[in-house]
C-alpha cells in the first residue's frame, strides 16, 4: 500500500506521488526517489516500488510535471531541466520527512530518468547512491544513431515551425509514442517514436496512459546530454545496461561508465529498453537493491 502525497516544485505546479513505508525494520529507514522513464507513469513502476519498499525502503515515485496526476500545460510535455527540477523537489521532501534519514537517500531513473540521475548525481553530494537503468546518455548521439544528416535538418525544421507556431499562441502538435498495435507496421502518416512489441506491451500495461508527447519534447531531449557531466559524478553509481537496447546505445553506456570516477558498477543484461520491466519483481530489481542496501543500508 501507499499514501497519495502532493508536492510543489519550482513553477508552483502540483507534482503527485506514491510514497511507500517499508514493511520492515524501524525508521528512520533509508530513502528512494524514482521517476518514470521517457513518456511513462508512475504506474508502470508501481510495482518495482513495492518489491523495493519491502526490502526497507521508503520509495517515493512520482508522475513528472505536464505528466499523470501532475499539474502542467501543455500536457505530456518533456523538458528535461524541469523534470530534473522536480526531482530536486521529490529529494527536499523525502530530507524531511520524519522517517527517512536523510543521509541515505538514493536517485533512481530509468531511460530519460537515467539520464536525470547521472546528471543530478554529477551536482547532488548529499545522496547516498545512483541507480540508473538504460539510462539516456546523449541526445545527439541517439540522433546521430537513428536518423541521417538530412533526417535531421528536416526534423529540426519542423521544431523551428513547431515553436513559432507556439508563439503565436496555437495548439500544441503532438506525436505518438508506439503504434496502435504491437506489429512492427507503423503508420507512415504520423510515425511512432517507438516500434515493437515490447514497447507496446510496456506502455499499454496502464490503461490509462496517453500515446502522445508534444512534438518539442523531442526537440528538447534531442539537445539533452547528461554525458557531460559524467565525469563530475561523485556518489557510488550503478549503470545497469540492456545488450540489445535500440534505443539507448548500450556502447555509450559502457564508455560513459569508462569516464567516471566515483565508485562505481555496470551490469549488462541480455534484453532490450523495455523487456526488464515486462516481468515482476523486473529482472533489475535483485541487483538494484544489493546497490541499494550496500550504500544506503551502512
Amino acid at each position: 500500500m501507499y499514501e497519495t502525497i502532493h508536492l510543489s516544485n519550482q513553477e508552483k505546479l502540483r507534482i503527485t506521488g506514491c510514497l511507500y513505508q517499508p514493511s520492515i525494520g524501524c525508521p528512520p529507514f533509508p530513502a528512494l526517489v524514482m521517476c518514470p522513464g521517457f513518456a511513462a507513469l508512475k504506474e508502470h513502476y508501481q510495482a518495482y516500488a513495492h518489491h523495493l519498499a519491502q526490502e526497507g525502503f521508503v520509495v517515493l515515485l512520482y508522475d513528472p510535471s505536464h505528466f499523470g496526476a501532475s499539474q502542467g500545460l501543455p500536457r505530456q510535455a518533456i523538458d528535461p531541466d524541469k523534470q530534473c527540477q522536480d526531482y530536486i523537489c521529490a529529494l527536499d521532501y523525502l530530507r524531511g520527512h520524519t522517517n527517512v534519514d536523510p543521509h541515505r537517500i538514493a536517485l533512481w531513473g530509468s531511460s530519460l530518468s537515467g539520464g536525470h540521475v547521472l546528471k543530478l548525481a554529477s551536482e547532488q553530494i548529499d545522496i547516498a547512491c545512483v541507480v540508473a537503468e538504460v539510462p539516456f546518455i546523449s541526445g545527439s548521439a541517439n540522433a546521430a544513431r537513428h536518423l541521417t544528416l538530412a533526417q535531421q535538418m528536416r526534423q529540426q525544421r519542423r521544431f523551428t515551425k513547431e515553436w513559432c507556431l507556439q508563439q503565436e499562441g496555437r495548439s500544441t502538435q503532438y506525436v505518438p509514442v508506439i503504434d496502435h498495435s504491437s506489429s512492427m507496421q507503423q503508420n507512415s502518416k504520423q510515425p511512432s517514436l517507438f516500434s515493437g512489441e515490447d514497447a507496446y506491451r510496456f506502455f499499454t500495461q496502464v490503461s490509462c496512459w496517453p500515446n502522445r508527447v508534444a512534438l518539442l519534447s523531442i526537440a528538447k531531449v534531442a539537445h539533452y546530454e547528461p554525458a557531460l557531466f559524467i565525469d563530475q559524478i561523485k556518489v557510488p553509481t550503478l549503470i545497469m545496461s540492456s545488450e540489445y537496447d535500440s534505443i539507448n546505445d548500450s556502447t555509450l553506456q559502457r564508455e560513459s561508465f569508462e569516464r567516471m570516477r566515483c565508485v562505481k558498477k555496470f551490469v549488462q543484461f541480455p534484453c532490450n529498453h523495455f523487456s526488464p520491466y515486462l516481468k515482476q519483481p523486473p529482472i533489475t530489481h535483485k541487483t538494484a537493491c544489493q546497490w541499494l542496501k550496500q550504500y544506503c543500508c551502512m
